[in-house]
């Protein structure tokens, strides 16, 4: 597992996205023969920011929002900004994040910092 490092101007402009951007929710899920999510987080000073591997479900761009699959679950993070050109459906990605994610609990609590295309 990676760890995730920020410098001081980039928790600052996260910190400053996570005041202007909503959260994400998970979906519900599906009976996939999957691995468990691969979730990383770091402490910063005022939040939590962690990372999520999966693949990219699919773009709603009417919702403007993204769906990543992950361990067999379902997580959508709406995309307030984030570019997110260049990516398709089957896509392996990291998103990082704020907040807490869980995907037993329907609450919204975790906000979209950045996705990236994985390399395999």
């Amino acid at each position: 597992m990676q760890a995730v490092h920020l410098s001081g101007g980039a928790l600052t402009l996260g910190l400053a996205a996570a005041l202007l951007c909503a959260g994400c929710a998970p979906l519900p899920s599906v009976s996939q023969g999957s691995s468990a999510p691969q979730v990383s987080t770091v402490s910063a000073s005022l939040s939590q920011v962690s990372s999520l591997r999966g693949a990219l479900d699919r773009l709603e761009p009417e919702a403007d929002c993204l769906v990543l699959a992950s361990g067999g679950e379902y997580y959508r993070f709406e995309r307030n900004g984030v570019d997110v050109s260049g990516l398709i459906p089957g896509d392996p990605v990291t998103v990082t994040y704020t907040g807490a994610l869980d995907p037993e609990e329907g609450t919204v609590s975790a906000v979209l910092l950045s996705i990236t295309r994985d390399t395999l």
